[in-house]
Order: structure tokens, then C-alpha cells, then sequence
């Protein structure tokens, strides 16, 4: 018997503890800027231009994004995805920039 050939797709146990590690750096990051968020000492503008450049960040859901905006709750945040077209899975970094700026337009009123 020959030696085993590795199947497509399987990992080894040592790519698999790598992406695990590499997966809660990123959830502790987008944890680390929501609590940011909800305390006050990002804005919403930095927040949204630091997912445009930040990986981490950008993979932050809007919907998760928007509630942790101060005084923005459950019902604001259903009523602006609908208004902006935008649906529950979209991530920050795919939002156009338009999208942005009525982002930040919203919460500001």
C-alpha cells in the first residue's frame, strides 16, 4: 500500500488548530470594535472607514454593526437595512460608499 493521499478539502490537525486560532483572533477583534462602538470611542464614520480598509472589521455584519451604534436598537436597525436595500447577511466591507454615507447620514438625524 502506497502512502495515503491527502482528500481534497480535509485538513490536518495542524491546519485545523491554525484556523481555529485564526478564527477567534478575528471574532475577538470584531468583538473588541463593538464594544468600542457601544462605549462611544469609535464613531460611527471611523468604524465604517476602518471596515473599508480592515479585513476584520469589514467582515463585521451591517445588521450587528448598526445595533451596537448607541441608541440604535432592533426596530432602527430593521427600518434602516430595509431603507438602505441592504439584507441581514451583507458584511461592512462590501458596502458601497454610498451605502456609507447614508449610513452615517441616518444616524446622525
Amino acid at each position: 500500500m502506497g502512502p495515503m493521499k491527502k482528500i481534497p478539502g480535509q485538513r490536518s490537525p495542524v491546519e485545523c488548530a491554525r484556523a481555529l486560532d485564526q478564527a477567534l483572533e478575528a471574532q475577538r477583534a470584531r468583538t473588541a470594535l463593538v464594544r468600542a462602538i457601544k462605549n462611544g470611542e469609535v464613531d460611527c464614520v471611523q468604524a465604517l472607514e476602518r471596515a473599508a480598509r480592515d479585513a476584520l472589521a469589514g467582515d463585521m455584519l451591517a445588521k450587528d454593526f448598526l445595533l451596537a451604534l448607541p441608541g440604535v436598537g432592533p426596530a432602527q436597525t430593521a427600518k434602516l437595512m430595509t431603507k438602505l436595500g441592504l439584507s441581514d447577511t451583507r458584511r461592512l466591507r462590501s458596502l458601497a460608499p454610498v451605502q456609507r454615507e447614508l449610513i452615517g447620514a441616518a444616524v446622525r438625524s
